[in-house]
């Protein structure tokens, strides 16, 4: 699990995310934008936090795009920062709570 699901201040945040979108399934996102262990965009703290504000500022929902490996397994060893991908921010409705 993404180190950011276990710390106080974005889990205030998260909480006010899921009051403000709810239906929004933002887990996987969520994830995305940490680090687990190889895996994700691998923000900081301040960063996620940004995201959060961001999104209940001006009443958008936040996905991660296109999250892919950055080389072929064969290049050799893994570089330190594996993954690349996009961060996107939607308006929020109904029809985009995927």
């Amino acid at each position: 699990m993404s180190k950011w699901f276990n710390d106080p201040e974005i889990n205030t945040l998260l909480d006010k995310y899921k009051n403000k979108f709810p239906g929004v399934r933002y887990e996987e996102h969520m994830k995305s934008l940490g680090q687990m262990g190889w895996y994700g965009l691998d923000l900081n703290k301040s960063e996620v936090i940004e995201v959060f504000e961001k999104c209940l500022k001006e009443n958008k929902i936040f996905q991660v795009w296109n999250l892919s490996y950055k080389g072929k397994k064969e290049d050799g060893p893994p570089t330190v920062d594996w993954w690349e991908g996009k961060l996107v921010f939607k308006k929020f409705s109904p029809s985009n709570i995927s």
